[in-house]
């Protein structure tokens, strides 16, 4: 059963950390509802694949399981955030970071000046908003963990 969830979160991981790409995530937070829904359906479906990839030692039933339930949930998370970001976060204000800027924050390297402004006015509601999406998306692997658990 840790097994389990360790490979799906290193799935998650790879879909959220690795694969993920500044373009991605504007794409994710523009456009009609088609367009969006279009960039996060293609974003769950590679989580939907690594899920697969990673449990390539498992029977097929679970790899079939898993990876139709990670696309679905993974995909009514990320449509949904998008949707609460702009309620918090004015979409004129809001700001895509690189994976370069994001470690040079964790390191407390100097910021480029719009990454700065963002973090002043909107540091709080941002990572409020990345800790929830996160823990979500974890609470939603354990839950598929200890339903197949008890299968």
């Amino acid at each position: 059963m840790l097994t389990l969830f360790l490979l799906m979160l290193a799935a998650h991981l790879c879909g959220d950390v690795l694969i993920y790409s500044p373009s991605m995530a504007r794409n994710k937070r523009s456009g009609s509802f088609w367009s969006r829904s279009q960039v996060i359906f293609r974003h769950a479906l590679i989580h939907a694949l690594l899920i697969w990839l990673w449990l390539w030692p498992y029977p097929l039933s679970l790899k079939i399981y898993a990876s139709v339930y990670i696309l679905l949930v993974h995909y009514l998370l990320d449509i949904s955030r998008t949707y609460y970001e702009e309620i918090l976060i004015d979409k004129q204000e809001f700001h895509i970071f690189s994976r370069k800027d994001l470690w040079k924050w964790i390191r407390g390297q100097p910021l480029q000046q719009e990454t700065k402004a963002f973090l002043k006015k909107h540091m709080k509601v941002w990572l409020s908003i990345n800790l929830l999406d996160q823990s979500l998306h974890l609470l939603s692997i354990l839950v598929f963990v200890l339903v197949w658990a008890r299968i």
